[in-house]
């Protein structure tokens, strides 16, 4: 199996993770508080899903040599509390489509293993692509997941 065909895997097995939790989750539940976070289980959803594809994006560009965009940590909490704020009360059916919608799995299919050792700075540090499918496209929704599990009880 190729390192992609192992990312991909990898990356299909914690979306489906999420999926299948999300989706049996009740969504009387998804007004609680996370701990870690301080977001609703309904925000945790919808930040899963909704992170996918620009995730995804930032992976690709890597892969790909584009410039990459000049972010900073503090940039994303704030974006991210913004966003809390207004998707506090998103809709369970809504996330999941969104969630099921996501064309990030293609993406990760579609570059070659070559792809995987090309870098980039992001957030002000070196990365290659394969660091970024792993720690922030999987990493986001294994960790958030793992949180809105506990958020649900």
């Amino acid at each position: 199996m190729s390192r992609v065909e192992e990312i991909a895997s990898q990356f299909e097995t914690v979306t489906a993770e999420a999926l299948a939790t999300i989706g049996a989750a009740d969504e009387s539940k998804f007004q609680n508080t996370s701990g870690e976070e301080g977001w609703t289980a309904a925000f945790l959803a919808h930040h899963i899903a909704t992170g996918l594809e620009p995730i995804s994006g930032l992976v690709q560009g890597i892969a790909k040599g584009a410039e990459m965009p000049a972010l900073t940590m503090e940039m994303l909490h704030e974006q991210n509390a913004q966003n809390a704020s207004a998707n506090a009360k998103a809709p369970k059916a809504e996330t999941l489509a969104t969630l099921r919608s996501a064309s990030a799995l293609a993406g990760l299919r579609a570059l070659s293993d070559a792809d995987l050792d090309k870098s980039a700075q992001v957030i002000g540090n070196p990365m290659t692509t394969e660091q970024a499918a792993q720690g922030i496209l999987i990493g986001h929704v294994s960790d958030h997941i793992a949180s809105f599990k506990a958020t649900i009880g």
